[in-house]
């Protein structure tokens, strides 16, 4: 099945997207790739395996840099990152349901867990 996601055209003209893009251009470039690979609710497994392998497979980055990546893209309020009970990482999209259109009747319970 294909996935998409839509993003804004005003996107450039977003703070957050600015401020973040021009602190760190690889935590830029993740936030766009990993749009569409986040459930219908925005929610994203964060581990670096999985985050990695799904969103990001051909490039390189280290641990670290991913993890300087989330926290620049939640300085700036593009990102949540929190834990499930046990302690899966996982990241949420805060604006991801206003640019989406989605049947809700055919969705059924969140693959992820929700934010707190």
């Amino acid at each position: 099945m294909t996935r998409w996601a839509k993003i804004h055209d005003r996107i450039a003209e977003s703070n957050g997207f600015a401020e973040t893009a021009n602190e760190n251009r690889e935590a830029a470039l993740l936030f766009l790739l990993m749009f569409p690979q986040c459930d219908v609710y925005g929610v994203i497994q964060a581990g670096f395996r999985l985050f990695t392998a799904k969103v990001c497979p051909l490039l390189e980055i280290t641990e670290e840099a991913l993890t300087q990546a989330f926290d620049c893209m939640e300085r700036h309020g593009l990102i949540e990152q929190y834990r499930s009970e046990d302690q899966m990482p996982y990241i949420c999209l805060p604006n991801f349901l206003k640019y989406q259109e989605c049947r809700w009747e055919r969705v059924g319970p969140p693959e992820h867990p929700l934010p707190p």
